[in-house]
């Protein structure tokens, strides 16, 4: 067998390997928790693509369009992820109002300036330097004109000029969904449940608000966030299934398996989808089967994956491009996207991005756009609000500073222009918490590294 064929082969196994074992933990978690509807939806029309799949009549053109309502489902759940992150910031900084925070350690001006000095200036290297920065930006107050804010947008979004236009584009559209300039992604279709607690929490007073609308909106917020997190298990669980899918259907027209060993696939494939439909089949007849359709895959996707990882080093070199057809080339380029770990990476085609470099003519087009769009979507929303939007697009910006004293000028001018006491108090022990978490991190990596 040649190495060409060799690779789709690696492709096919990995694929059927992976697809067997992830499609009946999806039909489990359907059958025990598919109370979502919109999701059971999504995994019934994979379903039907499945049946097509195991009849042979299976194209690609379908796979596609299931892919890319998976990816547009997904951009959905992004943008009200951040929606709710953004009011999220909100409320930590109303709560103070309504629950007492007893932190002696930090209940004045001048210890709090101390405990974020300390925290910036540790001697730790640039890289953690710059994510202190991050931090401190995301939870320390607001108090900036859009004079300011637009100033030290511009600072940041510098670094892209004379850069890949790709890099640009990609920020840009990174920051448009911060900053909650998406509106279209609002307009979803599937779980209105989701829209309907976005709207509560648009409409509310949040400069007059009681503890009873307080306790509402956080209730709210829990549940979204519960929501959002079901959703997008599943859905990130569909699109493995459909990627490793979309793979079988590019790879085996240029392979050939064993009789057997395809025998093998359909079988536990088609016996999934059958107790998936079996309503009297429970946990017990699941567990059961489980059992037995597994134990012939044992091993069997680590090989194929060692294997497709190896040809794909060799698949740079031009003697093994010189073998392929142009169709087989277009069939690997989509299939490195597929097989990756980049669950909803875009194909090759799909999204081509461009090698020229950002003018500064262009950049100033482009800032200036942004800065507009801002000020525009601004107007009439609640300030703080405003705040917590800047706050979550100051984190994301390239470093602002030029010298640590400017930064030192900033973070300690934003406590002192901070008159709401408690927001000052909960915005350090936020930032508190997130180097606590840092630090735990840290240390599980310390753990594993060292002593394994």
């Amino acid at each position: 067998m040649g190495r060409q064929k060799q690779i789709f082969t690696a492709a096919s196994r990995l694929s059927y390997n992976r697809m067997a074992l992830n499609y009946f933990t999806c039909c489990e978690i359907f059958k025990e928790d598919g109370n979502n509807l919109e999701e059971r939806e999504l995994f019934e029309a994979f379903n039907g693509l499945m049946e097509r799949f195991l009849e042979g009549t299976l194209t690609e053109e379908a796979v596609a369009a299931l892919r890319e309502d998976l990816i547009s489902q997904m951009r959905h759940i992004t943008y009200y992820a951040v929606i709710f992150q953004v009011y999220e910031y909100v409320m930590n900084r109303l709560e103070p109002r309504f629950i007492l925070l007893n932190i002696p350690e930090l209940d004045t001006p001048e210890k709090r300036s101390q405990w974020v000095r300390q925290y910036l200036f540790q001697e730790n290297g640039l890289e953690t330097l710059n994510e202190r920065v991050r931090n401190a930006f995301s939870q320390l107050p607001v108090r900036l004109t859009n004079s300011r804010f637009f100033t030290l947008m511009r600072q940041g979004m510098s670094a892209y000029q004379g850069g890949s236009q790709a890099d640009f584009d990609s920020a840009l559209e990174y920051f448009r969904i911060e900053a909650l300039l998406q509106p279209q992604l609002e307009q979803w279709e599937r779980h209105t449940e989701i829209r309907e607690i976005f709207c509560r929490l648009r409409g509310a007073d949040y400069r007059n608000m009681d503890e009873a609308a307080f306790r509402a909106i956080s209730s709210d917020l829990e549940d979204a966030g519960m929501l959002l997190n079901q959703i997008s298990g599943q859905n990130v669980l569909l699109m493995d299934l459909v990627n490793d899918l979309y793979a079988l259907v590019l790879a085996l027209p240029e392979i050939s398996l064993n009789a057997g060993e395809s025998a093998l696939f359909h079988s536990v494939l088609s016996r999934s989808l059958q107790l998936f439909r079996d309503e009297a089949a429970g946990r017990e007849v699941m567990d059961r089967e489980a059992e037995m359709l597994f134990v012939p895959l044992e091993g069997g996707q680590e090989a194929a994956f060692a294997q497709w990882d190896s040809l794909l080093d060799e698949a740079e070199g031009d003697e093994f491009s010189a073998g392929l057809t142009e169709d087989q080339r277009g069939k690997l380029e989509k299939l490195r996207p597929l097989l990756s770990s980049s669950t909803f990476a875009p194909l090759k085609g799909e999204k081509e991005a461009s090698d020229a470099s950002v003018s500064e003519e262009e950049w100033e087009e482009k800032v200036s756009r942004l800065e507009q769009d801002l000020t525009a979507s601004w107007k009439g929303q609640p300030r703080r609000v405003v705040r917590g939007i800047m706050a979550r697009l100051l984190a994301e910006l390239p470093l602002v500073f030029t010298s640590l004293d400017e930064m030192d000028a900033y973070f300690l001018g934003s406590l002192e222009s901070c008159s709401d006491e408690g927001e000052a108090m909960m915005s350090v022990k936020l930032l508190r918490e997130l180097d606590e978490m840092d630090e735990l991190d840290d240390d599980h990596e310390d753990w594993e590294g060292g002593w394994l």
